[in-house]
């Protein structure tokens, strides 16, 4: 993995596999060679449409290869994307604006009996003074000319790892949502570590039901595919049947959970999801993750049994990533077996989350406490314990 921005990621994997089938929804798909060129002419017209380098860009579409062209377009010209739960009601849709500093949003105009064109009229403008524009999905943009083709191809190319990729909102599992800010680099780089010990490679063909605006979806199921060269297939919206007809048609290899359960992780907080954050009971593979990690950052190989005396834990850190414990009162760091504060550090992180001062997110010495307690093994295989107001001293 050498592309480290998600324009370079696009040319090349269009380059390494053109004709190879990137995103499959149940209306449409689309090879790595289309969805490069088709990103590119999306972000022409978003140029053309006033979107800059550094615009904060709402997306509130269901899951499809159009909600993958969107967001490409937008991250490839150094706009920041800024998924949206298209189940928020306009109040916490206008709490997710506000605090993302959000300046264009394009949403699809209704959803599952639900009428967006009118609950966004709802939205109080005067309370956004970040917001510009509101576009539908099914709304034409102005036909983008060839300078705004120039403009997008010369932003593309001087996007930096270090720039800001995307604004992804926690659950809230434990208070208000925060906007967590990733870069192209720590992003793309914190997936790559993960996707072999998960099998994903350019022969996978990998159903994600999660929705891609939680980092499930997004992270572990969009980026995974870009950055393996694997084939995303995904629903708007399913059912037990509906969906083992389209992995059978589909023929996928990997699948990561129903549909069902997946909503019911991304907006209910007090459903746990047993492959992020619950621990395995036995043997069985497990990840754990978190939206500021940019998914899992620890595991065991899927498909590989645990050892016995490792059972409980959440396997080890992957390559690239660090993980230490530390003392929750004076900041000590921990040592195997002793019981601390999980802290995650190097530059495979979080960026910062919006409206926070860099030093209330990480420690004076640049790492981030996940406000989870656990231990490291003599091995390095982390255990957690929970949370410290969960915890009995």
């Amino acid at each position: 993995m050498n592309a480290e921005t998600i324009p370079a990621l696009l040319e090349a994997m269009a380059s390494q596999y053109p004709h190879k089938e990137a995103i499959v929804d149940t209306k449409r798909r689309i090879d790595y060679a289309d969805l490069e060129k088709a990103s590119a002419a999306r972000a022409a017209a978003l140029v053309e449409a006033g979107v800059n380098k550094g615009h904060r860009f709402g997306l509130a579409m269901p899951n499809g290869v159009e909600w993958a062209i969107e967001a490409y377009a937008v991250m490839r010209i150094g706009a920041v994307l800024v998924p949206l739960s298209t189940l928020l009601r306009p109040a916490e849709l206008q709490s997710q604006l506000t605090i993302a500093g959000v300046r264009h949003l394009i949403s699809a105009p209704e959803f599952r009996g639900r009428d967006f064109r009118a609950e966004i009229a709802e939205l109080d403008r005067s309370t956004l003074p970040s917001l510009r524009n509101i576009w539908f999905s099914t709304d034409a943009l102005p036909p983008a000319g060839q300078a705004a083709h120039g403009i997008a191809a010369s932003l593309a190319d001087r996007v930096k790892p270090a720039d800001e990729m995307a604004v992804i909102f926690t659950a809230g599992s434990s208070g208000e949502p925060k906007g967590v800010i990733h870069s192209h680099g720590d992003a793309i780089r914190a997936n790559a570590c993960e996707n072999e010990s998960r099998c994903i490679g350019p022969d996978s063909r990998l159903y994600v039901p999660m929705p891609l605006f939680g980092i499930e979806g997004f992270a572990c199921g969009l980026i995974s595919a870009l950055n393996t060269g694997a084939t995303l297939l995904t629903e708007a919206s399913s059912e037990r049947a509906s969906t083992l007809r389209f992995l059978s048609k589909e023929r996928a290899t990997q699948f990561r959970g129903w549909a069902d359960q997946a909503e019911r992780r991304a907006h209910d907080p007090s459903f746990a999801a047993t492959d992020m954050s619950s621990p395995p009971p036995d043997s069985r593979a497990s990840l754990l993750g978190m939206t500021e990690s940019f998914g899992p950052y620890c595991g065991y190989p899927s498909g590989g049994l645990m050892p016995q005396d490792k059972h409980g834990s959440f396997g080890k850190p992957f390559e690239g990533r660090r993980v230490r414990i530390a003392d929750p009162d004076s900041g000590a760091i921990l040592g195997p077996g002793e019981e601390g504060a999980i802290q995650l550090g190097g530059p495979n992180i979080l960026k910062g989350i919006c409206g926070r001062e860099r030093e209330d997110v990480f420690t004076a010495d640049g790492w981030f406490d996940t406000s989870d307690m656990g231990h490291l093994d003599e091995d390095g295989f982390l255990f957690v314990s929970g949370r410290p107001d969960e915890m009995v001293k």
